[in-house]
Order: structure tokens, then sequence, then C-alpha cells
């Protein structure tokens, strides 16, 4: 099942991201990187949740889980977000190199509008990364603190890419199709959201608590059929 689910989870990963790279007319998205984005990033907080998860119940008592093999998941856990943001620094640099509208989308994020957002994404996975290698901080907390940072981290990520992919443009516009102009990045959070059509409507949020219910129940159908427990503890 294992086998069957990670291939799977990286099918749905790349048809989600292709989603994205698959529109020219949008600079940032036009990437092949988005692909090993999407499937990075999900590595990161697959990761860093079983960790979270698995040392919960640790702590528990529902779990028997040596130290020997949180620090090799902690130790996965670095190499991803470190290929996370490899992949990115890949890409930026390729956009931002020669100049043109992916040196714009460069300056957007290092410098623009979505620069807070992107400094924040570097420093959260950095520390994490530090925590993660350093045995001395690899300890039972810091592993949860730093796989926190590290979901906080693919957050920042993707709000970068869903927000900063509607600012620049990659085709002229031959006319005027609409009365909502593109949205001006460059004057900040307020002024990058004014020109937006789309907000989320009550069936979407729906849709999200229903995700986040469903997995929840899958959780604690697990804890409750599922041999967890030490056989020492069983009563």
């Amino acid at each position: 099942i294992s086998v069957v689910a990670l291939i799977v989870a990286i099918l749905v990963h790349n048809v989600t991201a292709w989603i994205f790279s698959l529109a020219p007319a949008h600079e940032f998205w036009h990437t092949a990187l988005m692909g090993p984005w999407f499937v990075a990033s999900a590595l990161d907080c697959g990761t860093a949740l079983v960790l979270i998860v698995c040392l919960a119940l640790r702590r528990a008592g529902y779990l028997a889980l040596d130290q020997g093999h949180v620090a090799n998941l902690a130790k996965m856990l670095a190499v991803f977000v470190l290929v996370d943001l490899y992949f990115y620094a890949c890409d930026l640099l390729t956009s931002g190199y020669f100049g043109g509208e992916g040196a714009e989308v460069v300056a957007m994020l290092t410098s623009g509008a979505l620069s807070p957002v992107f400094w924040t994404q570097v420093a959260l996975m950095a520390v994490s990364v530090a925590i993660l290698v350093v045995p001395k901080l690899r300890t039972t907390p810091g592993v949860v603190v730093a796989s926190v940072l590290a979901i906080l981290g693919v957050f920042c990520k993707r709000l970068q890419i869903l927000v900063g992919g509607f600012q620049i443009p990659n085709l002229d516009m031959p006319g005027v199709t609409t009365q909502y102009a593109i949205t001006n990045w460059q004057a900040g959070f307020t002024g990058a959201y004014q020109g937006m059509v789309y907000a989320p409507q009550p069936i979407e949020f729906g849709v999200t608590l229903g995700v986040l219910a469903m997995c929840v129940l899958f959780l604690l159908l697990g804890l409750k059929y599922l041999p967890l427990k030490p056989a020492d503890s069983d009563e």
C-alpha cells in the first residue's frame, strides 16, 4: 500500500503543478521546476507531520519509537528542505540572470512586495535545517519546532506562488477585457489584493474543513484499530 500511495502522491502533486506551469501567460508559474517544487514541498510537509504525530503518540504512550529512528527521520527532513531550497534557488538564478520578465519575478520576491514572505520562508527553513543537523539541537522538542518551521516555510512558499503568479503577465494584453486591473504588486499587499477578482467561497471553506476532518478521522481510526501500543503496556 505504501508503494502505491507514494506513486499516487507524486502523480497528484505533479498534476497540480502542471496546472500552474502550463499557463504561459503567467511568468512566475511558467517553469519546468514547478513539479519538483511541489514534490519537494510535499516531502517537507509530509515528513514533518509524520515526525510531529509520531512524537506526540510516543509521548502519549501509543507508539514505541526509538530515538535513533527519530534522528534518521529528522536528517531526512533536513535533506528534503535543502533540496526544496535548492530547486527554488536554481529557478530564481536562471530567471533573474539574463534580465527580462524573469528578473522582475526575482525582484518581486527578493526586494518587492513579496520580499517579507520570501525572506521569512528562507529564514524558517534555514533555522529548521540548523536544528535538524546539529546533534545538540536535535532533541525531541527541537525536532518538533524544526518540523513546524518547515511547514510554515512551505506555507510561505505557497503564498508566494499563488499571489506572485498573478502579478507579472508573460503575454501582452491585447486590450482591457475586464473592469478589474492587474494587481499592482509594487504597492504592497494592499495594492496586490485590490484588483483581484477571486475570493474563496463558503463551499471552498467547507471542502477544506471536510478534508481536514477526514484526516483527523483516519488518524483516530488508526489509533483505535492499529496495534500501536507497546505489547508490555497493553491491558
